[in-house]
């Protein structure tokens, strides 16, 4: 197992991006304005992972497929083509992926990839391990590192898998030690930067940032390229992980406190009553329809009638869904990525 050892400057900015993080799951967006985030940080963090695997997207393409997403109420086919298709294939990986994070196995790896690379490009089998070997050039051209041999891959990436099941390290560190590997791995000829990407951003939000999608971490830690790059080969040389894992939190931190600053102008639940803002806490909590009865059960010295009213208000605000009536009435937390979630499991 890799080992690691942290400062308490560290640690102090691990305490300081889960307290973020908490205060960010006590702001409420209505539907329009969390699409609007989500504009703001998937676009900017899908572009920086697509650029890093040769591709070139503008920012205003992924905004435009996003309101697009939004219009059609999550309603979109599978194959969608051109650009679109990357964008799609980014946000739909993360989706199914995220509150699987430590149980996708190295079948699940090749899942994502072929998830990722779908109507792509013709050139590649999605979900191909590689079956070559390759050798990382520096930016000279010479011979940098020898990755994994094609006849270990897969061995490999399950050893890697089944290290994450049972990490002992916070989220960054997770991630960090997860991407270096990941890399020395190389498990696939193309579309390898995608799958980093996307497991990195899935292990943050399963192991405590449940908000990372709202923040916009990728172009802060890709802003000083020559610094990070120079860390994650330092890391690789020495088998020290903590310079990459701190440079990550410093970034990862900054992040939050932008998304924090920036969001807690459009909370809908700002001024209401406790009770409102406690219903939708545990609504976006279960992430699943829920009753009235069971809302019920969340503030059990209030009225049924009492909390239907504010079960009503919430989907005037637009932060809950509801569906059906009378008896029948189910409620769900809206949610711009539960369609894309319905009806796939990563292994």
């Amino acid at each position: 197992s890799p080992m690691l050892s942290v400062t308490q400057e560290y640690r102090r900015l691990l305490m300081d991006i889960s307290e973020m993080d908490r205060l960010l799951d006590d702001i409420h967006l209505n539907k329009d304005d969390y699409v609007l985030a989500m504009k703001d940080s998937y676009a900017t963090n899908i572009q920086t992972s697509l650029v890093k695997d040769g591709e070139v997207i503008d920012i205003a393409d992924i905004e435009d497929f996003i309101d697009a997403y939004h219009e059609l109420d999550g309603k979109v086919v599978d194959s969608v083509g051109g650009p679109k298709q990357e964008i799609y294939n980014n946000i739909r990986a993360f989706a199914f992926g995220i509150g699987k994070g430590q149980s996708i196995g190295a079948e699940g790896i090749v899942d994502m990839h072929r998830m990722l690379m779908e109507g792509v490009d013709d050139r590649v089998i999605p979900g191909e391990l590689r079956a070559v070997k390759h050798v990382v050039l520096d930016d000279d051209g010479h011979p940098l590192r020898v990755t994994c041999p094609p006849e270990y891959i897969g061995p490999e990436l399950e050893s890697l898998m089944h290290w994450l099941k049972g990490s002992p390290y916070d989220a960054i560190s997770t991630g960090a030690i997860f991407v270096l590997e990941f890399d020395a791995i190389l498990p696939f000829e193309h579309g390898g930067n995608r799958v980093r990407h996307t497991m990195f951003q899935i292990i943050l939000h399963d192991l405590g940032l449940r908000n990372i999608g709202l923040c916009r971490y990728d172009d802060l830690i890709d802003a000083d390229r020559p610094t990070y790059k120079r860390l994650l080969d330092y890391a690789r040389v020495e088998e020290d992980y903590f310079p990459v894992a701190m440079y990550l939190a410093e970034k990862i931190h900054e992040s939050y406190r932008l998304a924090l600053s920036e969001l807690s102008t459009k909370d809908r639940l700002d001024g209401e009553d406790g009770y409102m803002c406690q219903i939708a806490r545990y609504a976006r909590y279960i992430d699943d329809e829920f009753t009235v009865a069971e809302a019920c059960s969340w503030a059990p010295d209030v009225k049924e009638q009492t909390i239907r009213t504010k079960l009503n208000s919430l989907v005037d605000l637009g932060i809950l869904d509801r569906k059906g009536n009378t008896r029948n009435t189910r409620y769900r937390y809206n949610d711009f990525l539960k369609y894309l979630r319905d009806g796939y499991c990563l292994r």
